[in-house]
């Protein structure tokens, strides 16, 4: 929720850069583009904040943005017999995910009866785990139907997401890992007092800037507020303060900067074709990361004032 409130301005923020790029790039628009906008951000905001509310963050952002996406998809212009059909193809996968995800929330019987249908603890002194509630399940579950129903071969199907995805999945068990070792080993708590007696109460005011040199550096939120978040708990708890607001600013700043993270980046320009316009994007586009950590920098001010 409170990373919720705080990516608010920040969509603000980007829309006002959005049109000051589409500008640059003499991308035309009409006063009706600008309001529709501008109230599409506004409810994308608002949405964000009351589904975070509602549902929790696993589906928040699918509960928010998928009526969006929709209500856009309508308005656009009259889809016709095939557009509709591409779309509900497309679509409905999604559809099922989103509606199984935010049950398992909204629902208070159907969300007991799944965590006591089935729980693994994998170690007696680590959380349990409860695979009907957790989103990956599901996940799984829509993208094998989907396979099924689709006719496509399952197998091949697993072995290419296998392929893809292995690599992201070790590398950030690492990073958790590493942040247990951290946690466990008093490694946090001696940075957060070191950072804390280097720079006093303005270490507060650096922790949007090292979460989002992390969040740049690995592409991945989960990787920086692994190795970050346990010296955020110190901090919070050395300094007095608010130990959600913190880390809130920690996560949302890692997650703002992923989107300048150089394989995201070339990731772009390879969809784009044009792989050698990297240097371009960071020289007309490093306002994006520079404009979030300024407001989330401020964030961290008023939190050090109000504490």
């Amino acid at each position: 929720m409170h990373s919720a409130l705080l990516t608010v301005p920040l969509l603000l923020a980007w829309l006002g850069l959005f049109w000051r790029i589409a500008a640059i790039a003499k991308v035309p628009g009409t006063a009706l583009d600008f309001i529709g906008e501008a109230l599409c951000t506004i409810a994308a905001g608002g949405l964000l904040v009351a589904a975070n509310a509602l549902f929790g963050p696993e589906v928040a952002a699918l509960a928010a943005l998928g009526p969006l996406i929709v209500a856009r998809f309508l308005l656009s212009g009259r889809p016709n017999r095939e557009q509709w059909r591409a779309a509900l193809r497309v679509g409905l996968p999604y559809v099922a995910l989103i509606a199984i995800l935010m049950a398992t929330r909204a629902i208070t019987l159907l969300n007991e009866w799944q965590r006591l249908a089935l729980a693994v603890r994998p170690f007696a002194d680590g959380p349990t785990w409860f695979p009907l509630l957790h989103p990956g399940s599901w996940l799984l579950v829509v993208g094998l139907a989907t396979t099924i129903a689709m006719r496509r071969p399952a197998a091949s199907v697993l072995g290419r997401a296998w392929s893809r995805g292995h690599k992201p999945i070790l590398t950030i068990g690492c990073f958790l890992a590493m942040a247990q070792v951290m946690a466990a080993s008093g490694l946090a708590d001696g940075l957060a007092r070191g950072l804390r007696s280097a720079l006093g109460p303005l270490a507060v005011l650096a922790t949007p800037l090292f979460a989002g040199l992390f969040g740049f550096l690995t592409g991945s939120s989960n990787a920086a507020n692994g190795l970050l978040m346990p010296a955020q708990i110190a901090l919070a708890r050395d300094a007095a303060l608010s130990l959600p607001w913190l880390g809130a600013i920690q996560n949302t700043a890692a997650a703002a900067l992923t989107m300048l993270s150089p394989v995201r980046v070339a990731v772009g320009c390879a969809l784009a074709g044009k792989p050698d316009l990297e240097r371009t994007v960071y020289l007309r586009g490093w306002p994006l990361g520079a404009v979030p950590l300024a407001i989330l920098v401020g964030a961290a001010a008023l939190l050090l004032v109000r504490w």
